[in-house]
């Protein structure tokens, strides 16, 4: 499926969902591949999501794989498949999960001349199994 215009709503497809750069999906999205030029608001379920150059996802990502070209935008959370039921709110104590303490420093170490860093944008959540 390809869009190129405005669409809000809910997508429950088991094919690739294509959101071309003047495309705009607002909802919630469950599909096998996500391919973003244009932007998504929402929530998305999917087994892979591409960024492209331009595009823009503001949104809960549940995903194995993500990739974000350059000049792509992320802003939100990616969750790994299987997390979904560990970061809902506790109704009721109304409180998230604690997080775990990082057991090792060492494994925070990022070599900076790879370039990572600035690959990535500008808001990340990153959360350890």
């Amino acid at each position: 499926m390809h869009v190129d215009g405005e669409f809000e709503g809910s997508i429950d497809s088991s094919d690739d969902i294509s959101i071309g750069k003047t495309g705009r999906i607002c909802g919630r999205i469950r599909a096998h591949a996500v391919n973003v030029s244009g932007e998504l608001e929402g929530e998305l379920i999917c087994d892979s999501l591409h960024i492209e150059r331009g595009g823009r996802v503001c949104a809960n990502v549940y995903c194995s794989t993500l990739s974000i070209d350059p000049d792509g935008t992320f802003v939100g959370e990616r969750h790994l498949p299987g997390q979904q039921h560990r970061l809902t709110w506790d109704v009721e104590a109304r409180t998230m999960p604690e997080p775990e303490p990082l057991s090792d420093a060492q494994d925070l170490v990022i070599d900076l001349e790879t370039g990572l860093i600035d690959s990535l944008p500008d808001r990340i959540t990153l959360s350890r199994k």
